[in-house]
């Protein structure tokens, strides 16, 4: 995963409220820079959605495909 312009603080701050489990298996894919699974995709998908709505801000995700892996650009706008 690429992560553009958020600190590990910005994404604690995003994903607060979606409880500590969900919370550290993002941070914890982020840091890791893992590939995800389709079922990794739906939880990280849900988890934006879900942090968009307390915090009036937006993640952005970006599908990319690097040698048949695939990544996401991440980008956090208002």
């Amino acid at each position: 995963i690429r992560v553009s312009g958020l600190s590990t603080e910005d994404i604690t701050a995003i994903t607060a409220g979606l409880g500590e489990s969900a919370e550290l298996k993002l941070l914890t894919r982020l840091a890791n820079a893992q590939d995800f699974t389709p079922d990794d995709e739906r939880d990280i998908f849900g988890a934006a959605a879900v942090a968009s709505r307390p915090t009036a801000a937006y993640i952005r995700f970006r599908r990319l495909v690097d040698d048949g892996r695939i990544r996401y650009s991440m980008t956090l706008g208002s």
